[in-house]
């Protein structure tokens, strides 16, 4: 049988103060004490806190768990934690994936997995004493967004198509903007989120007008500013003409067919073609197409054809 025995304290005449008694063999603990902190938004209650003995990593089992101070009000968002440990050194970790862990798999669109969610730190712990750690910080996924520009011909912009790849040339996601949106005119943005902490690869093609496959490079990084800028996109035409497109065969006569040919062009692999057929430069609505045969209404008016590549 184990007996504790007790130190007695001397009586002395008047007030005093002595030191807290403690049984022989009782272990003495210390406290760490901390804010759970959303690194981009400011502190946030209500998540789990543990501890691991230090020397056992990440993988180690928990020996000591605590739920952070949920919020009271809008103004409040609570986070305050205290754990209470023996003397020694701790990995101290905030499990905010257990609590976000449906929008983090939405945010990330199931396809990318996230990192820097579970914030751990080293923290050590001595006898009768307070460790603050201040603001123990996570992360949501990292995001990015940037701009497309196309100043000289606004209208490439529409159905442009931004394609993220990570290091291993994995395409991620596509993005696709256009001119005019919210009266923005020659430039349009994108965002991507959910990512790892990295560098990636951006391209942007329209058809087989505009192909940069190397638009763009990015790294993401944990910050406190999120989301990050990636560089401004300018498009620049592919697929460019160098003469103009031709009718071939004679003057035009009244009900002869007359077809175009496109002209030359700087490229034509992947690239259609699109035709508009004009009289005295207005549009004819049957003229949409290469083939055109040319209607009495069209006596002593002027033919021109329009191609464009697509």
């Amino acid at each position: 049988m184990t007996v504790a025995t007790f130190t007695g304290l001397a009586l002395l005449a008047g007030p005093s103060t002595a030191a807290p008694v403690r049984a022989e063999g009782d272990v003495a603990t210390g406290t760490i004490s901390g804010t759970t902190y959303a690194a981009d938004s400011g502190p946030e209650g209500g998540l789990r806190v543990s501890a691991k003995v230090f020397d056992e990593g990440v993988a180690g089992e928990e020996v000591a768990s605590v739920v952070s101070d949920p919020p009271t009000s809008l103004a409040e968002r609570g986070g305050p934690f205290t754990l209470t440990l023996p003397p020694g050194e701790y990995l101290v970790t905030v499990h905010a994936s257990e609590k976000h862990s449906s929008w983090f798999d939405m945010y990330s669109n199931g396809r990318r997995s996230t990192d820097r969610i579970d914030k751990a730190v080293p923290v050590v712990v001595i006898a009768g004493a307070d460790t603050d750690i201040g603001d123990l910080n996570f992360w949501p996924p990292m995001a990015f967004d940037g701009e497309v520009k196309s100043p000289a011909e606004p209208r490439l912009l529409d159905g442009t198509v931004v394609s993220l790849y990570d290091e291993d040339e994995t395409l991620l996601d596509t993005a696709t903007v256009s001119s005019g949106r919210d009266g923005r005119g020659d430039f349009d943005f994108y965002d991507f989120g959910g990512l790892r902490t990295g560098t990636y690869r951006i391209g942007v093609r329209n058809g087989g007008v505009v192909d940069q496959p190397n638009a763009a490079n990015v790294t993401v990084r944990v910050d406190t500013t999120n989301p990050q800028s990636a560089p401004t996109i300018t498009l620049e035409r592919y697929t460019r003409n160098t003469s103009r497109p031709t009718t071939g065969g004679t003057s035009p006569r009244i009900g002869v067919p007359m077809t175009a040919t496109p002209g030359e062009w700087t490229r034509t692999e992947g690239v259609t073609w699109r035709y508009q057929w004009y009289m005295n430069g207005t549009a004819i609505d049957a003229g949409k197409q290469a083939a055109y045969t040319p209607s009495p209404g069209t006596l002593g008016k002027r033919l021109t054809v329009k191609a464009t590549a697509v």
